[in-house]
């Protein structure tokens, strides 16, 4: 085997808050001239006396990789934050469908009354504990695969496609096999499917986007999760209105479907060349042994989950709130969902380039601190509400909540990271995701079915259940902001 030795070097250094490098680096196979011994030492000693971090040990990274290019401020334009975050529209489209109205409704038609939060939780949360495996094993695997189509498209491909798979057979439970097993059967798939997409996914962004602009790439995702919640969530209740469950979730399968094919195409992923990479299983043993060198990134992900929990016991548990706190028949479900969807949308919208601005001027920590306390108060007035005025009129600081939190959340996440295991690491990540998920629902479900029983039996008092939601609620946000004040936010400016 040939040994690669360094031709050439170039490097440029910007000047501002925050040295940044563009580094051009050319290997050989020829044989070695004069001189190239040293002329690879006084390179490489250079680099590292300008890193900013040089003077710290770096911990070791499982399966690591040596990228032959950096991404440059000049390589990543407007169509690129559009290609990017196109397939997170069509994954949040998907859940916000399937878990917002489609899998309430179907579970409600299955069980008793009474039991309906508790099945709901338990089937969310089996589902989440799938997406919790599968998702970071996915995204380690892809962090370490040599394709000519780079090593995260492949797993996009694969997952997709089952997804789609998925999502036909939950569409013929719901119109011929009407049977409770059968729809846990088909969810734990779809959540297998998807989460090994999601897992190589998750890794674009620290992948390809240059640290001055994963503010902006951030926002881009979190407008494509809003837009994606909402929609799915309203199509799919105007199609639920229509007792057409199996309707609605042939729409999710066509959106899923359109976001895919571009994601695959569109984006510009550059072939992975192989380094030390280690072995497969080597590398999914190593992945949470990575964690302890990184102690702010725990504590972010601890941060995350409380936050997202708050988040998803609004999303889950809001066609049975509406149907029996509210009441808002059968017929007219689509109607309020299209009125919060728009305040929601709105206020989200409203409130994401304000916050991503704000973040890169006082820290994205402090923003997320604040979109917290601001959910807080939504969750507590939320608890009070009996009619739909209210209802709209509290779903406005839930938004600016929401859309400030989903502008910022992956750029912090990033910040935190090594790039060369981006993979793994948001995989990691997005164990707060499946978690609160899982969390919301199985917590969620106990509460409104267990203080639902509690006020009737012995305060004659109807619903209890959904104010002690929503004060849980409160205490998630709370929760949130008390482990994001353990982590050391790293310095970053926005690149101009």
């Amino acid at each position: 085997m040939p040994k690669f030795y360094l031709l050439s070097a170039r490097t440029k250094v910007s000047t501002g808050k925050v040295n940044k490098s563009v580094v051009e680096i050319k290997l050989d196979s020829r044989p070695k001239p004069a001189g190239a011994k040293e002329f690879e030492s006084a390179i490489l000693n250079s680099e590292q006396k300008d890193s900013p971090s040089a003077a710290k040990a770096q911990p070791p990274i499982i399966g690591k990789s040596l990228p032959v290019r950096i991404p440059t401020n000049q390589r990543f334009g407007f169509f690129d934050y559009i290609w990017i975050s196109l397939f997170w529209l069509g994954i949040t489209y998907l859940w916000g469908g399937i878990n917002g109205v489609i899998l309430p409704h179907l579970n409600q038609q299955l069980v008793g009354e009474a039991y309906k939060g508790t099945t709901l939780g338990i089937i969310m949360s089996l589902g989440m504990i799938v997406a919790m495996v599968v998702q970071p094993a996915a995204g380690a695997l892809s962090d370490i695969k040599h394709h000519r189509w780079g090593r995260r498209r492949p797993f996009i491909l694969l997952g997709g496609a089952m997804a789609v798979v998925a999502l036909l057979l939950l569409s013929g439970v719901a119109l011929f096999f009407r049977n409770w097993w059968l729809l846990l059967l088909a969810y734990l798939f779809l959540q297998f499917a998807d989460n090994i997409a999601q897992g190589a996914y998750q890794g674009f962004i620290p992948d390809m986007v240059p640290d001055g602009k994963r503010g902006r790439a951030s926002g881009a995702m979190g407008v494509a999760q809003i837009f994606g919640n909402v929609g799915g969530l309203t199509i799919a209740t105007y199609f639920i209105d229509q007792e057409q469950p199996s309707l609605a979730i042939m729409a999710i399968c066509i959106v899923f479907s359109l976001t895919l094919v571009p994601t695959l195409f569109l984006v510009q992923e550059e072939p992975f060349h192989e380094g030390d990479t280690g072995g497969r299983l080597h590398t999914l043993v190593g992945i949470f042994g990575e964690l302890r060198h990184y102690p702010a990134f725990i504590h972010f992900i601890i941060s995350r989950l409380f936050v997202m929990t708050a988040i998803a016991t609004i999303s889950i548990f809001a066609l049975y709130f509406l149907q029996d706190v509210i009441h808002q028949p059968q017929g007219t479900l689509s109607q309020s969902y299209t009125v919060l969807g728009i305040v929601v949308v709105a206020c989200s919208l409203l409130s994401i380039f304000p916050a991503v601005w704000l973040s890169e001027r006082i820290g994205r920590k402090r923003l997320v601190i604040l979109s917290c306390s601001v959910g807080a108060v939504g969750m507590l007035l939320l608890a009070t509400a009996t009619n739909m005025t209210h209802v709209v009129f509290y779903s406005i600081l839930l938004g600016v909540a929401t859309g400030s939190f989903n502008s910022i959340d992956w750029a912090l996440a990033t910040d935190l990271i090594p790039r060369e295991a981006a993979g793994r690491f948001m995989g990691i990540s997005n164990l707060a995701g499946a978690g609160s998920q899982a969390l919301a629902a199985l917590v969620g479900g106990l509460l409104r079915d267990g203080f639902n029983a509690l006020g009737e039996t012995f305060f004659q008092i109807k619903n209890l259940g959904y104010s002690a939601l929503f004060i849980f609620g409160a205490v998630y946000f709370l929760l949130g902001i008390f482990f994001l004040l353990k982590v050391q936010e790293q310095n970053h400016v926005s690149s101009q």
